[in-house]
């Protein structure tokens, strides 16, 4: 689970991998610096995981309900 859906943060080195050519525009531009906010903390990063590993897990309940339900009533029509 990528903690950086909800917590819109993400770290210096890996916004420099992951778009590079952002990065080098906002380096051009001296405005890199106006972004910096500070890390969030273990809790947070805790709650970000919880919260998204439920949101899976109740989405992933859903679809199998769906499913089944659909499985149940496709054995109704024949």
């Amino acid at each position: 689970m990528d903690p950086v859906i909800f917590t819109g943060r993400m770290p210096l080195h890996r916004f420099q991998e992951e778009r590079p050519i952002e990065y080098q525009r906002l380096v051009d531009s001296n405005t890199l610096e106006q972004y910096f906010v500070p890390p969030p903390s273990k809790g947070y990063i805790q709650l970000a995981h919880v919260f998204g590993f439920t949101a899976v897990a109740i989405g992933v309940w859903l679809a199998v309900l769906i499913f089944r339900a659909l499985a149940s009533g496709a054995m109704h029509l024949f």
